[in-house]
């Protein structure tokens, strides 16, 4: 589903009111995605400072982001 033309991807971008439920997390570098990152409109997107496209697994610091961001949707859906 997050192939450059899936059709989860298209339906996000003709209609991104879903949009604002959605945090992205990108690294400061990404080798696999080279054309800037992954920013999405109308959701949150969180540039860490890790380097690297699999670094974001074993980064402490965007461990925590992702706990955050989690703790966040969750109470935005309360």
């Amino acid at each position: 589903e997050l192939g450059k033309r899936s059709d989860l991807l298209m339906d996000l971008l003709l209609d991104n009111k879903v949009n604002k439920k959605i945090i992205t997390i990108s690294p400061k570098f990404d080798e696999l995605i080279l054309s800037g990152g992954n920013k999405l409109v109308g959701a949150e997107n969180i540039k860490v400072k890790t380097k690297g496209h699999k670094r974001l697994f074993f980064d402490k610091e965007t461990q925590d982001d992702v706990v955050k961001a989690i703790e966040e949707l969750t109470k935005r859906s309360i």
